[in-house]
């Protein structure tokens, strides 16, 4: 569930910077963007691309989660424990 609320239901502006994971899948036409999970709401994920060069996080959009990973283009992938943000 997303922990983006706080007291008197505001969000932090971190929350739309700072990923919950980093897949360390790249972007098909660009090497220097990667896909970073940034939220959790049970049966998806919020996603966007982040711009490794200039550190800015993209549109977001929503994948499907799976009880070990997600899917993105139709392929499952598993976490593991490398990329998760504390």
């Amino acid at each position: 569930m997303s922990l983006k609320f706080e007291k008197d239901r505001s969000v932090s502006p971190q929350y739309a910077k700072i990923p919950l994971k980093y897949t360390f899948i790249n972007h098909p036409n660009n090497a220097d963007k990667e896909l970073v999970l940034m939220d959790y709401f049970g049966k998806h994920y919020v996603a966007a691309w982040r711009n490794n060069k200039t550190n800015k996080i993209g549109i977001t959009f929503l994948l499907k989660s799976t009880p070990g990973g997600f899917i993105y283009k139709d392929k499952e992938y598993k976490h593991d424990r490398s990329g998760w943000v504390i």
